[in-house]
């Protein structure tokens, strides 16, 4: 299975803070320690002007879908796991009021190749 990402760049502008940190659960927490990279503003200084990552095949595994799967310990069941990634990533899409393609649940869940997107009007 691989995650449609529509490279919005919306979660790596929303590399949460220091101090905002201290409001989240302690394994998010522990997923972001030692986190390489600078952010301003919440945008991570690794994020192109085209929202690719500069260092995507070295990038951190928390920025990583399926290694992050892999770190965390709260959520057994894949599907799961990808179903939850696609609602946020759909939700910061929402909230951003942008115009990328929305990741389509039903095609996250079907363990097909690749995850396609469709339009939202």
């Amino acid at each position: 299975m691989n995650f449609g990402c529509v490279k919005c760049g919306l979660c790596c502008k929303l590399i949460p803070s220091p101090e905002m940190m201290d409001h989240y659960p302690e394994e998010v927490r522990e997923l972001f320690k030692g986190f390489p990279y600078k952010s301003t503003n919440g945008v991570c200084e690794m994020l192109s002007e085209d929202n690719t990552c500069k260092v995507y095949d070295n990038r951190p595994d928390v920025c990583n879908t399926e290694k992050l799967f892999h770190n965390q310990t709260m959520i057994k069941d894949k599907d799961h796991w990808y179903r939850m990634q696609v609602d946020t990533c759909n939700l910061l899409m929402d909230i951003d009021k942008s115009n990328y393609p929305r990741i389509p649940v039903n095609k996250a869940l079907k363990n097909e190749p690749d995850i396609s997107c469709e339009l939202k009007y």
